[in-house]
Order: structure tokens, then sequence, then C-alpha cells
């Protein structure tokens, strides 16, 4: 597993060259909670360009978004720059501006809970470690501003609520529930990403109670019934669901979900069968990682 040492390695290089940086947001809140997770983004007041010029293996820049993916030891590690944000459409800012502020630019991001960041220390400027303490999500700003700039914040709420085992601020649960239209605007994309995070927990059942009981599930374009197996194989529950959105399954997830719905319609799916279901998508899994893996051995 790629270790802890390796990130302060990357901050050491950025600060070598004479910048800042920071592991930032998710990784710091799972540290805090005990959580093991290999998800990493950090930021810097070093632009892209001066990151392409300190580390040679960055595969992809994104100037427009402040933003290079670094690979290393099979690993992607997200790096952005310090920034502002402005002019949202279609859930994303159009127009970026670099900074050279750390909390200015924690100001722009959506929970107080991911705006933890750490060198070799924890340091938070706005209050996130006593948010994860009380296990509660509070916004960043005003709710207004923050889910009006960015819908699909509205769906990663819920599904922190529901992974982490959080409650919502009740000015995050108010607007949800009174701007519920806004979920239409996300894209079945981020939908699918979100709902497959979601699906991989303890909680699935009472994600699509919730959906159910606030009237959610026609917005968010999926709708559960009262028979399903509780599961956190995320295929199968997928095969339980009407879904009325064109979420991009792939091919093998389509094949899969066909043949557990000829299951579920013929009333026979059982926990013998859900087992056996998942020891075929494990097999799976571990031949398609594995190819991955491959792939990107070869790009380097």
């Amino acid at each position: 597993m790629f270790m802890e040492k390796s990130y302060y390695k990357i901050l050491d290089e950025i600060e070598s060259a004479g910048f800042v940086a920071y592991i930032v947001g998710g990784y710091v809140r799972d540290k805090i909670l005990g959580v093991i997770t290999a998800d990493i983004d950090i930021i810097t007041n070093a632009t892209p360009k001066d990151l392409n010029g300190i580390f040679k293996n960055i595969k992809k820049t994104y100037l427009d978004y402040g933003a290079v993916k670094l690979y290393i030891d099979n690993h992607i590690i997200d790096i952005t720059t310090f920034r502002r944000e402005f002019d949202y459409k279609n859930n994303k800012p159009s127009r970026i501006e670099y900074i050279s502020s750390l909390e200015t630019d924690l100001l722009r991001r959506d929970f107080k809970m991911n705006t933890l960041v750490m060198e070799e220390n924890i340091i938070d400027l706005l209050g996130g470690k006593k948010d994860i303490k009380d296990k509660i999500i509070t916004p960043v700003k005003d709710v207004n501003v923050l889910f009006s700039e960015d819908a699909s914040r509205m769906l990663r709420a819920l599904r922190f609520m529901f992974t982490l085992d959080f409650t919502l601020d009740k000015s995050i649960f108010n607007y949800i529930i009174s701007h519920k239209e806004l979920f239409k605007t996300i894209s079945n994309t981020k939908k699918k990403e979100e709902f497959d995070k979601i699906f991989k927990t303890k909680n699935t059942k009472d994600f699509l109670e919730f959906i159910k009981k606030y009237q959610l599930e026609e917005v968010l374009g999926i709708r559960s019934n009262s028979n399903y197996i509780i599961t956190d194989t995320v295929i199968v529950t997928y095969a339980q669901l009407e879904i009325m959105c064109e979420l991009p399954f792939t091919k093998y997830e389509k094949e899969q979900i066909k043949q557990i719905k000829s299951i579920v319609n013929s009333g026979k799916l059982d926990k013998m069968d859900i087992k056996n279901i998942m020891i075929g998508i494990h097999v799976m899994d571990v031949r398609f990682k594995n190819s991955v893996v491959e792939k990107l051995n070869l790009e380097q």
C-alpha cells in the first residue's frame, strides 16, 4: 500500500522548490476517523507549470482547473493550486484565479470536515475537527451559495451522511428538501459515482428509505421497493432498483445487472444467490484491477 511517508516525500519535493504544500480533505478526515484510504489530494501554491518542472511523472495537466495528476507506484495523486473559483456553470466553475492564501482556498470547499490539511501535523483553520468529533456535516459557507454553485454538493452531503454515519446540519437538510429539483441538474456520471460509494456500505437500506421518505427518488432517478435484499454489493443493489435515468454502466455492469434482474424477477433471489454473485464479482474485480495496474505500468 502507498504509505503516508510517500505523501510526505511529495510535499518535501514541492517545498524544496520554494513552495508550500499540504495533504487536504478526505484523507485527513479519514485519518482522524481511523479509516484507511489510499485516496489523496494535495494543495499547493505552486502552479501546474511549476509542478511540471518539479515532477517528471505527471501524466495529465488541467490548466483550466489548476490541477495535475501525478502517478507514483500505480497511485494517482491529485495536486491542485490554491485558487478562487468564479462563474459556476453546469455545477463547475468556468473561471479560476490562482492565489497564495491557504485559508481562502479552503473557503471554496464544501463542508468544514473536508477543510482539514496536514503536513506532519493536522491544521484546522475552519473548525473541521469539531464537526468530525460531533459527527455532523456543516457547510463552509451559506448553503444558498454553496449549493447554487454546485448542486452535486447536495448529493455529496447525502453520501457523507450515510457512508460516515454523520448527521446533516439543519441548514443543509432544509435546503436539500426545499430545493430537491436541483438534483436533476447533476450529471448521471456524478450520480453514479456517489451512488456507488453509498451502495458499498451497510447503510444502503437507510439511504433508500431516506430518499423515499423525503420524495427524492424521482429527482435522483432511482426507486426501490419493499422487497429488496440488503447487501453492500453495489451491482446487486442496482439490479434491485428501478433506474429512471441513464447511469453510465460499463458493458460488464450491464451484463451483471441483467443476470441478477432475471433472478430478482423470478422471485427466487436469496442470500445464497447473493453470495454466489459476490464471489463472481470479486473474481472479475480482481482481474479488472490487475489489468489496470498492468496498463499503468506500460504507460510509465
